[in-house]
């Protein structure tokens, strides 16, 4: 395995004059954009899977639906942060698109709407077939892994006989430290953290993601934790500004729980980047 060590920040974006999907990487130190060699793909905007498997320094792009048609592709490319360069690698066995995607133990698994899921294994370099996910068919809203795990919120499938699952979850959803935190899509933004033996979001003190940045937006977390126990999230909005959050716990020993504080830092993108609108991002080692 290659040995990585520095988290950059990767944003999916797109221009709205090339219609043009473009990928740039937050060096941590200088916090400057890099950009990185055109994404090898012909699929609508939004449509397309995308799993980073940070310890391998790799960004799977998956499926999609052809730009300008219906049609689902089983195409899937790879970045290697190792070559910087793009490639491709074997196709899923069900062409897919809007699917629900991460990494589960080292592996990318992806979940279609009807609950059917496959799974990819980076070592073998093949997908096979993965428990199907009970329920009716939905449209899926937001997705997370964590634990072992792969967390799928519904969303609302005609003819809307029932609401939804994923309760209190209404947010876009990042990974750090292994757990799962929300970004509120209402009100101020603010952090919430999943509470699993309670099965309940928890709202994280500090203030909500600073007003100097707008949507659209797309959250990722870091996957390891930073000095001193802290998780770092990142919100990545329009022009590519980018509010970092450093999470901070302390134990709350009158309750016998753990309290968590967000800070908030703006890191500008620059003037060039104005009309980029961010699809998602991922934190991958390099």
């Amino acid at each position: 395995m290659v040995s990585l060590s520095l988290p950059f920040l990767f944003a999916f974006a797109f221009d709205p004059v090339s219609r043009r999907l473009q990928c740039q990487a937050l060096d941590p130190f200088s916090r400057r954009w890099l950009l990185l060699p055109p994404v090898p793909c012909g699929t609508a905007a939004g449509s397309f899977a995308v799993v980073g498997l940070p310890a391998r320094g790799e960004i799977y792009v998956i499926g999609g639906v052809e730009e300008g048609g219906d049609k689902a592709v089983s195409s899937v490319a790879v970045y290697s942060a190792a070559t910087n360069g793009w490639g491709q690698v074997a196709g899923m066995r069900t062409a897919r698109g809007y699917m629900a995607a991460g990494e589960v133990g080292g592996r990318v698994v992806v979940a279609s709407e009807d609950g059917e899921a496959e799974v990819f294994d980076p070592e073998a370099g093949r997908w096979s077939p993965a428990a199907p996910r009970g329920g009716a068919a939905v449209a899926r809203y937001d997705a997370a892994a964590a634990g072992g795990k792969l967390y799928v919120t519904e969303g609302w499938a005609w003819p809307f006989e029932r609401a939804p699952r994923g309760a209190g979850w209404t947010g876009s959803c990042a990974v750090s430290g292994g757990r799962m935190y929300i970004v509120a899509e209402y009100g101020e933004w603010r952090l919430k953290r999943y509470d699993e033996p309670r099965d309940e979001w928890r709202m994280v003190a500090g203030g909500g993601v600073p007003q100097e940045v707008r949507r659209p937006h797309v959250v990722a977390g870091q996957l390891e934790e930073v000095g001193g126990g802290r998780r770092r999230i990142y919100v990545v909005c329009a022009g590519l500004d980018v509010a970092v959050g450093t999470v901070v716990s302390a134990a709350n020993h009158g309750a016998g729980t753990e309290e968590e504080r967000v800070e908030w830092e703006v890191v500008k993108g620059p003037e060039e980047f104005v009309g980029l609108a961010p699809c998602n991002a991922q934190v991958l080692y390099a």
